[in-house]
């Protein structure tokens, strides 16, 4: 089989990724049961891939194991471009393996793999790759090189992650979890249903239910699913996370790893490492890492009238064409008991809510405060200090690199937080 160096690139549309692009490259989000890195070496076999992204990001590539391109570039191997927000399955993998000329793949009207054989034209892939791509750069490639159009779904929205999930988590299991048997822990009195997969070091109590009867329920390494709790499939449950006792994991969910699950969760993605412990609903949302929603936090996700719903950032409002859309919370983000959010709203990196009641639409990166005191600008010390603690608590450590970009987000938002 041929081997090839990877490099994973960022679409120009990353804004409509807000706020988890703020503090990621968008090749580092999740959908189904893998980020989209992951599953793209999964296909493609390059342990060593690099990435091109915007420029204030290129510190944290390490950090997620990826180079910055063009290093780790092996002159004698072919490469392979792919789009970081596009998911290829074995099939891609095979076309790619028959080419012998630059070739662009392409779906949805746009680039979404090129191929290049190592030769005289590798300055030219640099000269397009250099930064991430515009819309002009797709249309020289296409206009200059040979295309196959393809049927690999590419994402350009953060919303159209959470409507796209349940899809993508069934296409998983057929692809990498079908063939497996599962190895946990599962109790007899626990209630299994369709199909379900339960990795090893995984812990299904008593009374659990996992329905697997409309798509399949899986369950990753060492997780602990508590009594009472249900999971309705299709759903992913990531390594380590606990699932709370009597908790409702509803369809289209994915739970990445050491995530604390109570209460509903809807067709959801939380990327990894947050807390709701308790009750309170999440539906058609996409929750970032190191977040934590307090009791009975619950946002809506449809209007009374059944309209199209926006979503409103600080500095743009996007048409999203659903009726069923939540709310998108950015990394290190605290919201305390009783918070309430509606449809289409978004809170930003580090932005700490209390109080309770209906919070704004959207909440600046940075900003801490509560209906009944005011806001103001979170301290970013303070904000520093408070993410060592919780990261420690998990046994992570915030890199020199994230406490920068941390530091930068914090003063390129301090325009948005004075406009709040």
């Amino acid at each position: 089989m041929r081997k090839y160096n990877v490099v994973l690139w960022e679409d120009y549309n990353w804004d409509r990724f807000y706020p988890l692009s703020l503090t990621r490259p968008l090749f580092d989000l999740r959908i189904g049961t893998e980020r989209f890195v992951d599953r793209a070496l999964d296909i493609f076999g390059d342990r060593n891939p690099s990435g091109i992204c915007r420029p204030e990001l290129k510190n944290i590539l390490q950090d997620l194991g990826i180079q910055i391109y063009p290093a780790g570039i092996d002159p004698d191997l072919p490469t392979v471009f792919l789009n970081g927000t596009a998911v290829f399955a074995k099939k891609h993998r095979q076309i790619i393996d028959n080419l012998d000329k630059l070739t662009v793949l392409t779906a949805q009207e746009k680039p979404v793999a090129v191929y290049f054989p190592f030769g005289k034209e590798l300055d030219i892939l640099q000269r397009i790759f250099e930064s991430i791509p515009t819309e002009k750069d797709y249309d020289n490639l296409m206009s200059l090189y040979p295309i196959i159009e393809t049927d690999v779904h590419v994402f350009d929205s953060i919303w159209d992650l959470v409507y796209k999930n349940p899809e993508i988590i069934i296409s998983d299991f057929e692809e990498n979890f079908s063939n497996r048997v599962s190895l946990g822990e599962i109790d007899d009195r626990a209630a299994i249903l369709g199909t379900v997969f339960v990795n090893e070091g995984a812990v299904i109590d008593p009374f659990a239910v996992l329905d697997g009867r409309n798509g399949p329920v899986i369950i990753d390494k060492d997780v602990y699913v508590m009594s009472g709790a249900v999971i309705i499939g299709p759903a992913y449950i990531g390594e380590s996370t606990n699932v709370m006792p009597y908790a409702r994991i509803r369809e289209g969910t994915s739970i990445g790893p050491v995530c604390r699950i109570g209460g509903e969760v809807e067709e959801s993605i939380f990327l990894g490492y947050s807390n709701k412990f308790h009750n309170g609903f999440i539906g058609h949302s996409y929750i970032g890492k190191w977040v934590n929603l307090g009791a009975l936090t619950t946002n809506s996700d449809l209007k009374n009238n059944y309209h199209e719903i926006r979503v409103t950032t600080p500095e743009k409002v996007y048409s999203t064409g659903l009726n069923k859309v939540g709310t998108f919370i950015g990394d290190h983000s605290k919201l305390g008991i009783g918070t309430l959010l509606t449809s289409g709203s978004t809170v930003g990196v580090a932005a700490n809510f209390f109080g309770g009641g209906l919070a704004p639409k959207t909440l600046p990166s940075f900003l801490w405060g509560s209906l009944k005191n005011g806001f103001e600008s979170y301290n970013i010390n303070k904000a520093i200090e408070t993410a060592i603690i919780v990261m420690s608590r998990r046994d992570s450590v915030l890199s020199r690199a994230d406490e920068v970009l941390l530091r930068n987000i914090s003063e390129q938002s301090e325009n948005l937080r004075s406009n709040f």
